[in-house]
């Protein structure tokens, strides 16, 4: 099922829509906005979302937020109701050591409906250096997760901050030093490899690059 690109709408307290002015200012009426969803302060609920949203060809909203069942992090989707309502069911909810802490950055889909993301914490790392991570669903309502790669704090760097794909199917991101690839390779693998690594003092080192 194909998906759509990501909606450039940012949430901190809550979920909302607004009807931009139009480009004349002076013949254009106030904004408009309409809170759809309010994010309850409980941990089990998910609050405090950010990192933006993505919808499906259905209207269903998909986001990250913190708290969740071990108060790690969550993926959840807003759903439309009829009456004009929505409805928020958490998807997945991160348990830190291995599979990662605090998501961070939009959500992106693959064509097939899969969820891919980052965790700016957890994983193997001893200082928790983050987490690309991949959501499945399955048939009986639940999603499933898999990490793709685990941030070492090395030539990787840690704590990355978002992901997107390329027609290809290949994700590209950032982490704390370094623009990095995980193309997809056999048995479900993913190829991890670092494109630039940025210095800090004025320049950037190229390690491997597909752009000069």
């Amino acid at each position: 099922m194909p998906y759509r690109t990501p909606l450039a709408t940012c949430v901190l307290t809550a979920v909302f829509l607004a009807m931009l002015p139009a480009a004349n200012a002076s013949d254009a009426p106030a904004s408009n906005e309409k809170v759809i969803y309010s994010f309850k302060s409980l941990v089990l609920a998910g609050a405090f979302p950010g990192g933006g949203l993505i919808a499906d060809t259905v209207g269903n909203l998909y986001g990250t937020s913190g708290g969740g069942v071990f108060n790690f992090g969550a993926v959840f989707k807003l759903r439309p109701n009829t009456d004009g309502t929505w409805t928020k069911v958490i998807l997945y909810s991160f348990q830190g050591a291995p599979d990662g802490e605090y998501p961070r950055g939009p959500l992106v889909f693959d064509a097939r409906g899969n969820l891919y993301g980052v965790t700016s914490e957890g994983g193997f790392c001893n200082n928790g250096c983050g987490t690309v991570f991949e959501l499945s669903p399955q048939a009986i309502g639940t999603w499933t997760e898999k990490i793709l790669y685990q941030f070492t704090n090395g030539n990787d760097g840690q704590y990355p901050t978002g992901i997107i794909f390329d027609k290809a199917g290949n994700l590209y991101g950032t982490s704390s030093i370094e623009a990095f690839e995980l193309a997809p390779a056999a048995g479900g693998k993913w190829t991890f490899s670092v494109l630039h690594t940025f210095t800090g003092l004025g320049g950037v080192v190229a390690l491997r690059t597909r752009w000069s």
